[in-house]
């Protein structure tokens, strides 16, 4: 049983409790009025406890231990307590809110120091990879996010507003507008996917929405501003499709050769295999066509399928243009290089901007024929089914006749051709 020391109220010093807590006594409760003891255990342990009645029942609420609170602090701890009392509030039911309203926030700091706006863009570009066929071009998103959003990066995602928006665009807008509006729908689909999984309040609007909100602060780019990709004259066809086949500088100048007489992209051609080819059938059955993700069957020309005849095959390596290395096809910066030592203000891409411009200005056959020799997607899954069946042999004839444009002598690729449609 513990006994209780009767003093005067207030009469404990700082001195005192230390002596309390050395002697030897039996367990006692000592009183320092106001319902505040300093209670010394069988174990020789202090603590300070505060004793009161609430709904006409005795209680006993626990301080802290003596060795940690001071005689000062465990006053105030009691003069709270009795506060709650005065509240009609029970001062053990408001410490446990007090408890859970501390655990709370705390919680709440420790996703807030988590969830920075940087956590947020790192779990939107895993979500959108899988979306991205060209890996450079997923590296090249995330270097931008980094390099554009550094000032904001470790910021609680949560705080993001209008003006850290304005901050981290305001400079790029100004220099580089197309950049600045990639990275402003970037942004919005960073903080909506940070808002779907709750690390922001769904109740907020998106800082980085445009519509009847940053459209007020920059102008959009207009169509004149787009930098298009630079095309191949179209009379300048047939000279550097002669360059071509006039080179024997290795694959790359094959590869280019064979880009241009399929119109594909270049990806396609990195991932080309020999089993996808049907040379008998003048056909390549590519599996996943780069950003239609479907599988389409592409006719090959003549020249096109010599060119593939002509290629040398590898034991270890099933890639129609291998690369360097052992199971590596052709790297887009072999392309890349390829092309400037021929037309040094041009890309691979600028032979898709040729076919497309001589096709609708220098043909007759249908636009859908045309949009699907561009891999382009037409309709929906069923009318591209049957689009597909019944256009083959309309995009064969398509790309004859531009690889007949091609061919041509270039004193000749001036002339102006009709071609009807199939």
């Amino acid at each position: 049983m513990l006994r209780h020391q009767k003093v005067k109220p207030r009469s404990l010093s700082a001195r005192q409790v230390e002596i309390e807590k050395s002697r030897l006594d039996p367990p006692r409760r000592v009183s320092d009025g106001g319902g505040l003891y300093l209670q010394i255990s069988e174990y020789k342990t202090a603590a300070w406890v505060f004793r009161f009645q609430f709904m006409n029942r005795a209680h006993l609420m626990g301080l802290g231990s003596a060795d940690k609170i001071t005689l000062a602090q465990a006053r105030k701890l009691a003069a709270e307590a009795r506060e709650d009392l005065l509240r009609g509030i029970n001062p053990l039911a408001a410490r446990d809110d007090r408890r859970r309203e501390a655990a709370k926030k705390a919680k709440a700091d420790k996703l807030a120091r988590e969830r920075t706006f940087g956590a947020a863009v790192e779990s939107w570009l895993i979500f959108k990879r899988p979306t991205w066929t060209n890996a450079r071009y997923a590296g090249q998103v995330a270097s931008q996010l980094k390099k554009h959003f550094a000032p904001i990066w470790h910021r609680s995602v949560k705080d993001i507003d209008t003006d850290a928006v304005l901050w981290v665009l305001r400079p790029v807008w100004s220099k580089y507008r197309s950049t600045a509006g990639r990275m402003r729908m970037h942004m919005e689909g960073i903080l909506e996917r940070a808002t779907f999984h709750g690390w922001r309040d769904k109740n907020e609007p998106n800082p980085a929405r445009w519509k009847g909100h940053l459209e007020n602060e920059f102008v959009q780019q207009r169509e004149s501003d787009v930098e298009h990709i630079p095309t191949i004259p179209l009379d300048d066809v047939a000279n550097y499709a002669a360059e071509l086949r006039a080179r024997e500088d290795g694959i790359a100048s094959r590869a280019l050769e064979f880009l241009l007489l399929t119109n594909v992209r270049t990806d396609d051609i990195r991932k080309m295999k020999w089993d996808h080819v049907d040379l008998a059938r003048a056909e390549w059955r590519n599996p996943k066509v780069s950003k239609i993700h479907k599988p389409l069957t592409i006719p090959l020309c003549d020249r096109a399928v010599a060119i593939l005849k002509g290629l040398p095959r590898m034991a270890d390596n099933d890639h129609v243009f291998p690369g360097g290395r052992t199971a590596q096809s052709i790297g887009p910066n072999q392309l890349a290089h390829a092309m400037k030592r021929l037309r040094p203000d041009l890309s691979p891409h600028s032979s898709r901007s040729a076919f497309k411009s001589w096709a609708n200005v220098r043909t007759t056959f249908q636009p859908d024929v045309v949009e699907e020799a561009m891999l382009h997607k037409i309709g929906d899954d069923t009318e591209r089914a049957y689009s597909r069946l019944e256009m083959l042999d309309k995009r064969r004839h398509l790309m004859d006749a531009w690889a007949a444009f091609c061919e041509r002598p270039p004193a000749a690729t001036a002339e102006v051709i009709q071609l009807r449609s199939k």
